[in-house]
């Protein structure tokens, strides 16, 4: 599995990837066009805080190629960081 740990935001001990539908889509393209694999998790929030109570989910989350949260912008924590999305 590849994983993408580049522009990830921590929350709450999960590391969410802040990117838009477009750069979701591009870098799904990229995996596959390398022959990648890898999973992508795409979760609403409380995805992040079932992550808290459960380790072993979280560690799911924290390997997966993309861990996004199924809004496309991140509360602006991305503009916070100094990320573009």
């Amino acid at each position: 599995m590849i994983s993408s740990e580049e522009q990830r935001v921590n929350i709450l001990g999960v590391g969410v990837s802040p990117l838009s539908i477009g750069q979701r889509i591009q870098k799904s393209e990229d995996l596959l066009d390398t022959g990648g694999s890898g999973m992508f998790a795409n979760w609403a929030v409380h995805g992040i805080m079932e992550a808290q109570s459960d380790e072993e989910f979280r560690k799911i989350l924290n390997n997966s190629f993309l861990t996004t949260l199924t809004e496309c912008r991140l509360c602006g924590l991305d503009i916070l960081k100094g990320l573009r999305a």
